[in-house]
Protein backbone atom coordinates (compact mmCIF):
# COMPACT_ATOMS: atom_id res chain seq x y z
CA UNK A 1 0.00 0.00 0.00
CA UNK A 2 1.11 3.61 -0.52
CA UNK A 3 3.30 4.96 2.27
CA UNK A 4 3.23 1.62 4.08
CA UNK A 5 0.55 0.08 6.30
CA UNK A 6 0.44 2.86 8.88
CA UNK A 7 -1.27 5.20 6.39
CA UNK A 8 -3.97 2.75 5.26
CA UNK A 9 -7.60 3.42 6.10
CA UNK A 10 -9.16 0.41 7.80
CA UNK A 11 -12.73 -0.77 7.17
CA UNK A 12 -13.40 -2.99 10.16
CA UNK A 13 -16.96 -3.89 9.09
CA UNK A 14 -15.67 -6.24 6.39
CA UNK A 15 -14.84 -9.86 6.97
CA UNK A 16 -13.11 -9.97 3.59
CA UNK A 17 -10.95 -6.87 3.76
CA UNK A 18 -7.58 -7.02 2.05
CA UNK A 19 -5.09 -5.81 4.63
CA UNK A 20 -1.51 -4.80 4.02
CA UNK A 21 1.05 -5.53 6.69
CA UNK A 22 4.79 -5.16 6.67
CA UNK A 23 5.75 -7.80 4.11
CA UNK A 24 2.31 -9.48 4.24
CA UNK A 25 -0.99 -9.16 2.43
CA UNK A 26 -4.01 -10.80 4.02
CA UNK A 27 -7.41 -11.61 2.50
CA UNK A 28 -10.16 -12.82 4.84
CA UNK A 29 -7.50 -12.89 7.53
CA UNK A 30 -5.47 -15.46 5.62
CA UNK A 31 -2.06 -14.91 3.98
CA UNK A 32 -2.46 -13.93 0.34
CA UNK A 33 1.05 -12.96 -0.69
CA UNK A 34 4.36 -11.88 0.75
CA UNK A 35 5.29 -8.44 -0.54
CA UNK A 36 8.43 -6.38 -0.49
CA UNK A 37 8.79 -2.72 0.36
CA UNK A 38 9.02 -2.04 -3.38
CA UNK A 39 5.23 -2.25 -3.45
CA UNK A 40 4.89 0.93 -1.39
CA UNK A 41 8.28 2.66 -1.26
CA UNK A 42 9.28 4.64 -4.36
CA UNK A 43 12.84 4.82 -3.08
CA UNK A 44 13.12 1.04 -2.75
CA UNK A 45 11.47 0.50 -6.12
CA UNK A 46 13.94 2.84 -7.80
CA UNK A 47 16.81 0.90 -6.22
CA UNK A 48 15.27 -2.34 -7.53
CA UNK A 49 14.93 -0.80 -10.99
CA UNK A 50 18.58 0.22 -10.90
CA UNK A 51 19.60 -3.32 -9.96
CA UNK A 52 17.66 -4.76 -12.91
CA UNK A 53 18.61 -2.02 -15.40
CA UNK A 54 15.08 -0.64 -15.67
CA UNK A 55 15.11 3.10 -16.27
CA UNK A 56 11.40 3.90 -16.43
CA UNK A 57 8.27 2.18 -15.10
CA UNK A 58 4.56 2.71 -15.68
CA UNK A 59 2.65 2.60 -12.41
CA UNK A 60 -0.65 0.90 -11.55
CA UNK A 61 -2.09 -0.64 -8.42
CA UNK A 62 -1.89 -4.29 -7.40
CA UNK A 63 -5.08 -6.05 -8.61
CA UNK A 64 -6.03 -7.44 -5.20
CA UNK A 65 -6.90 -3.85 -4.31
CA UNK A 66 -9.67 -3.71 -6.96
CA UNK A 67 -12.08 -4.38 -4.05
CA UNK A 68 -15.05 -5.03 -6.31
CA UNK A 69 -16.65 -6.99 -3.47
CA UNK A 70 -16.85 -4.00 -1.12
CA UNK A 71 -19.50 -1.32 -0.69
CA UNK A 72 -19.28 0.96 -3.74
CA UNK A 73 -18.58 4.14 -1.78
CA UNK A 74 -15.78 2.41 0.13
CA UNK A 75 -14.25 1.10 -3.09
CA UNK A 76 -14.44 4.59 -4.57
CA UNK A 77 -12.71 6.00 -1.50
CA UNK A 78 -9.90 3.46 -1.86
CA UNK A 79 -9.65 3.99 -5.63
CA UNK A 80 -9.27 7.74 -5.20
CA UNK A 81 -6.54 7.18 -2.62
CA UNK A 82 -4.64 4.78 -4.88
CA UNK A 83 -5.04 6.93 -7.99
CA UNK A 84 -3.94 10.06 -6.14
CA UNK A 85 -0.89 8.21 -4.87
CA UNK A 86 0.16 7.19 -8.38
CA UNK A 87 -0.09 10.83 -9.46
CA UNK A 88 1.89 11.99 -6.43
CA UNK A 89 4.61 9.36 -6.86
CA UNK A 90 5.08 10.28 -10.51
CA UNK A 91 5.22 14.00 -9.79
CA UNK A 92 7.93 13.38 -7.19
CA UNK A 93 9.93 11.03 -9.46
CA UNK A 94 9.14 12.20 -13.01
CA UNK A 95 12.30 10.75 -14.55
CA UNK A 96 11.76 7.23 -13.18
CA UNK A 97 7.99 6.73 -13.07
CA UNK A 98 5.43 7.70 -15.65
CA UNK A 99 1.81 7.85 -14.69
CA UNK A 100 0.40 11.36 -14.59
CA UNK A 101 3.00 13.97 -15.43
CA UNK A 102 1.83 16.74 -17.77
CA UNK A 103 2.71 16.00 -21.41
CA UNK A 104 5.46 18.64 -21.46
CA UNK A 105 7.31 16.77 -18.71
CA UNK A 106 7.30 13.40 -20.45
CA UNK A 107 9.72 12.55 -23.23
CA UNK A 108 8.18 11.25 -26.43
CA UNK A 109 11.04 8.79 -26.61
CA UNK A 110 12.58 6.89 -23.68
CA UNK A 111 15.94 5.14 -23.84
CA UNK A 112 15.74 1.68 -22.25
CA UNK A 113 18.46 -0.83 -21.43
CA UNK A 114 17.24 -4.45 -21.26
CA UNK A 115 18.73 -6.67 -18.59
CA UNK A 116 20.25 -8.96 -21.24
CA UNK A 117 22.87 -6.31 -22.14
CA UNK A 118 21.56 -5.64 -25.64
CA UNK A 119 22.21 -2.16 -27.06
CA UNK A 120 19.95 0.64 -25.93
CA UNK A 121 16.74 0.96 -27.88
CA UNK A 122 14.10 3.64 -28.11
CA UNK A 123 10.55 3.11 -26.91
CA UNK A 124 7.88 5.62 -27.75
CA UNK A 125 5.51 6.29 -24.88
CA UNK A 126 2.08 7.81 -24.50
CA UNK A 127 2.34 11.38 -23.22
CA UNK A 128 0.26 10.18 -20.27
CA UNK A 129 1.05 6.69 -19.08
CA UNK A 130 -0.48 5.51 -15.84
CA UNK A 131 -3.42 3.28 -15.04
CA UNK A 132 -6.07 4.04 -12.46
CA UNK A 133 -8.47 1.71 -10.69
CA UNK A 134 -12.26 2.13 -10.52
CA UNK A 135 -15.23 0.90 -8.44
CA UNK A 136 -16.48 -1.19 -11.36
CA UNK A 137 -19.30 -2.74 -9.31
CA UNK A 138 -20.96 0.71 -9.42
CA UNK A 139 -20.71 1.90 -13.05
CA UNK A 140 -21.95 5.43 -12.34
CA UNK A 141 -19.26 5.95 -9.70
CA UNK A 142 -16.71 4.28 -11.98
CA UNK A 143 -17.42 6.77 -14.77
CA UNK A 144 -17.01 9.71 -12.39
CA UNK A 145 -13.66 8.43 -11.13
CA UNK A 146 -12.59 7.63 -14.70
CA UNK A 147 -13.19 11.24 -15.71
CA UNK A 148 -11.21 12.45 -12.70
CA UNK A 149 -8.34 10.10 -13.59
CA UNK A 150 -8.22 11.30 -17.17
CA UNK A 151 -9.05 14.98 -16.81
CA UNK A 152 -7.63 15.92 -13.40
CA UNK A 153 -4.84 13.42 -12.74
CA UNK A 154 -3.75 13.00 -16.35
CA UNK A 155 -3.65 9.21 -16.32
CA UNK A 156 -3.69 7.30 -19.59
CA UNK A 157 -6.48 4.90 -18.67
CA UNK A 158 -7.54 2.19 -16.25
CA UNK A 159 -6.70 -1.32 -15.15
CA UNK A 160 -9.68 -3.64 -14.61
CA UNK A 161 -10.17 -7.30 -13.81
CA UNK A 162 -11.48 -9.98 -16.14
CA UNK A 163 -14.65 -10.10 -14.03
CA UNK A 164 -16.54 -7.86 -11.64
CA UNK A 165 -18.16 -10.11 -9.05
CA UNK A 166 -20.88 -11.95 -11.02
CA UNK A 167 -20.41 -9.81 -14.13
CA UNK A 168 -18.12 -10.74 -16.97
CA UNK A 169 -16.95 -7.92 -19.19
CA UNK A 170 -19.76 -8.25 -21.72
CA UNK A 171 -22.33 -7.44 -19.02
CA UNK A 172 -24.58 -4.60 -20.28
CA UNK A 173 -24.20 -2.90 -16.89
CA UNK A 174 -20.56 -2.14 -17.75
CA UNK A 175 -21.17 -0.62 -21.17
CA UNK A 176 -21.47 2.91 -19.77
CA UNK A 177 -17.93 2.62 -18.41
CA UNK A 178 -16.52 1.38 -21.70
CA UNK A 179 -18.39 4.10 -23.62
CA UNK A 180 -16.84 6.73 -21.36
CA UNK A 181 -13.41 5.17 -21.95
CA UNK A 182 -13.95 5.51 -25.69
CA UNK A 183 -15.06 9.12 -25.37
CA UNK A 184 -12.07 10.04 -23.21
CA UNK A 185 -9.53 8.03 -25.18
CA UNK A 186 -8.69 5.95 -22.13
CA UNK A 187 -6.53 2.86 -22.39
CA UNK A 188 -8.20 -0.21 -20.83
CA UNK A 189 -5.77 -2.82 -19.51
CA UNK A 190 -7.46 -6.10 -18.54
CA UNK A 191 -5.73 -8.03 -15.78
CA UNK A 192 -6.59 -11.65 -14.89
CA UNK A 193 -8.73 -11.63 -11.78
CA UNK A 194 -10.77 -13.86 -9.48
CA UNK A 195 -9.37 -17.17 -10.69
CA UNK A 196 -10.27 -20.03 -8.40
CA UNK A 197 -7.33 -21.17 -6.31
CA UNK A 198 -8.95 -23.98 -4.35
CA UNK A 199 -8.26 -27.68 -4.76
CA UNK A 200 -5.02 -29.59 -4.66
CA UNK A 201 -3.20 -27.22 -7.03
CA UNK A 202 -4.18 -24.05 -5.19
CA UNK A 203 -0.98 -23.84 -3.16
CA UNK A 204 1.05 -23.85 -6.38
CA UNK A 205 -0.89 -20.86 -7.80
CA UNK A 206 -1.85 -23.14 -10.70
CA UNK A 207 -4.93 -21.08 -11.72
CA UNK A 208 -2.69 -18.05 -12.29
CA UNK A 209 -0.70 -20.02 -14.86
CA UNK A 210 -3.66 -21.66 -16.59
CA UNK A 211 -6.93 -19.80 -16.05
CA UNK A 212 -5.33 -16.38 -16.43
CA UNK A 213 -4.38 -17.21 -20.02
CA UNK A 214 -7.89 -18.45 -20.77
CA UNK A 215 -9.59 -15.44 -19.18
CA UNK A 216 -7.43 -12.89 -20.97
CA UNK A 217 -7.82 -14.73 -24.27
CA UNK A 218 -11.59 -14.83 -23.86
CA UNK A 219 -11.94 -11.10 -23.45
CA UNK A 220 -9.42 -10.30 -26.15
Amino acid sequence: MPHGPSQCKCYTSYGGTALCGVGKMLVDGKPFRDVQSTTWSPEDRIKDCDNTQVRVQVLSTVPVMFSYWAKPDDTLDLARYLNDHIAQTVSENPKRFIGSAPPAQLPREVRCSPAHSAPDFAVRVHARTGLGTLPMQAPDLAVKELRRCMQDLGLAGIQIGTSVNDWVLDAPELFTVFKACEELGAVVFIHPWNMKSDGRFGKYWFPWYDERQQSVGLFA
